[in-house]
């Protein structure tokens, strides 16, 4: 549990802004907001809404700092197409591979992924052949 809690705050001082506005995160603070709006017309319940904002908070750093860890490993899958003659094909098989790797539950929207946190891009993953 400490070592977890030490990833995730190395994680957040490498690169805060995109662990802290990550989707979940976002969703909490959009909640309470509104939430906070209709407490302040019945005067009650500010409590529970800092409680369920501070957990969504911690809960969407924490699963945003995982991903972090996941993708600092030494071996994660990288598709490699060599283009040959046809673009459009290489884009299927790159696609193809892309849906096999998916398939495994922790490199779920593993394309994104790997643009967002390790800056690859689709087209780094295709190589020209020139005979």
């Amino acid at each position: 549990m400490l070592t977890s809690l030490q990833n995730v705050l190395s994680n957040l001082r490498q690169s805060p802004y995109n662990i802290f506005f990550n989707p979940l995160t976002n969703t909490g603070l959009a909640i309470a907001a509104i939430l906070a709006l209709i407490a302040d017309q019945f005067g009650q319940g500010y409590y529970l809404i800092f409680l369920i904002t501070l957990a969504l908070v911690i809960i969407g750093i924490w699963r945003e700092s995982q991903k972090y860890d996941l993708y600092k490993h030494q071996a994660i899958p990288l598709p490699i197409v060599i283009k040959i003659a046809n673009p459009a094909d290489s884009n299927k098989a790159l696609q193809s591979l892309f849906n096999i790797i998916e398939t495994e539950n922790k490199y779920k929207d593993h394309k994104n992924n790997l643009d967002k946190y390790l800056n690859i891009s689709e087209t780094d993953l295709i190589f020209n052949y020139f005979l």
